[in-house]
């Protein structure tokens, strides 16, 4: 797997500020503590704001960058267990919104997109530094939806 939920530097503090993100409940600037990045490939997935769980009415929202292109995630979820005893977590992503300028300048596909997502948010359930076993499984997925302009943020 290319990503991996990591503590911020303060580079990379800086890095994401110069995407302008804010926090999509608090619509404050965001400022992460930690992200799940595909180093390689640039590419990153950070939390921005929300609650997620099944019961809850409110999604978490993610910020996924892939080609210098936010994408704005609403998932939801659920599981069990903690570091110690193994993770189990089920997502469900309700909406991707895609700007349509990235399908313009990559020829990254729709289903590579939804790839991405499910690698990054499958890395985003892991422990940091900790190594136990995660089982990570997607009960929905739903289609992209493109939009005219940016991301919102």
């Amino acid at each position: 797997m290319s990503y991996k939920k990591e503590i911020m530097s303060e580079k990379d503090k800086e890095y994401l500020a110069s995407f302008n993100f804010n926090s999509y409940v608090t619509r404050k600037p965001l400022a992460g503590y930690e992200w799940t990045i595909d180093r390689d490939n640039e590419s990153f997935l950070i939390y921005a704001g929300g609650e997620g769980f099944y019961s809850s009415e409110i999604p978490m929202f993610f910020n996924f960058v892939i080609n210098n292109t936010a994408l704005r995630i609403e998932t939801f979820f659920k599981g069990s267990g903690n570091d110690f005893i193994g993770i189990s977590r089920t997502w469900k992503i309700a909406r991707i919104i895609v700007p349509k300028r990235l399908k313009a300048f990559s020829e990254i596909s729709n289903e590579e997109i939804v790839e991405k997502i499910k690698e990054a948010l499958t890395a985003y359930s892991r422990p940091i530094d900790v190594n136990c076993s995660v089982d990570v499984s997607f009960e929905y997925i739903s289609p992209i939806l493109f939009s005219d302009g940016e991301a919102v943020r």
